[in-house]
C-alpha cells in the first residue's frame, strides 16, 4: 500500500498539496486534524463532563467518528452529521490544541489513524502533525511543507 505522509506548519498549504496529489494519484485524503476537531466539537457538546471522564467515554463509548477520505469533498462525520463547517469554528479552533494535547485522546486519534491508513487498499495521502514519524513511520514518501 501506497502511503504518503504530508506534515508542516498551520498555514503553509498543507492541505491544498495533500489533496491535490491525492486526487492526481487516485489515492485517498486523510485530514487528521479534522479527527482531532471532531473530538474537539464533541468534548464542547458534552462540557458538563470532568475532561477524564469525558475521555473515558469516548474510549469507551461507539460514539460515529467517520472519516470520508475522497480529495475532491472529504468529509468529517460525528454521529452521522457532516461537520465539516462545525469543525472549523472559531471555538473549535480556540479549543482543540488542549484536547490534542491529552495522552489518551493521542491514542484514541492514533488507533483510528491507523485503521483509516489501513483500509485504504489503493493507498492514501495523510496529512498532519507527527505522519512520518509517529502515525505511519514507513510512508512511502514524507514531505514535509514550508511555505509563507
Amino acid at each position: 500500500m501506497r502511503v504518503i505522509a504530508s506534515d508542516g506548519p498551520a498555514g503553509a498549504g498543507k492541505s491544498t498539496i495533500a489533496r491535490a496529489l491525492a486526487a492526481r494519484l487516485g489515492l485517498e485524503y486523510l485530514d487528521t486534524g479534522a479527527l482531532y476537531r471532531a473530538v474537539t466539537l464533541l468534548r464542547l457538546q458534552n462540557e458538563n463532563s470532568e475532561l477524564g471522564n469525558f475521555v473515558d467515554g469516548l474510549l469507551s463509548s461507539a460514539h460515529s467518528l467517520t472519516w470520508v477520505g475522497d480529495p475532491a469533498q472529504p468529509q468529517m462525520i460525528l454521529k452521522g452529521e457532516n461537520v465539516n463547517a462545525l469543525i472549523r469554528s472559531q471555538e473549535v479552533t480556540e479549543r482543540v490544541s488542549e484536547i490534542a494535547s491529552h495522552p489518551l485522546v493521542r491514542g484514541y486519534l492514533l488507533d483510528i489513524q491507523r485503521k483509516i491508513i489501513n483500509k485504504a487498499v489503493q493507498g492514501i495521502v495523510v496529512e498532519g502533525r507527527d505522519i512520518g514519524t509517529t502515525v505511519w513511520p514507513d510512508a512511502e514518501l514524507k514531505i514535509f511543507l514550508t511555505a509563507d
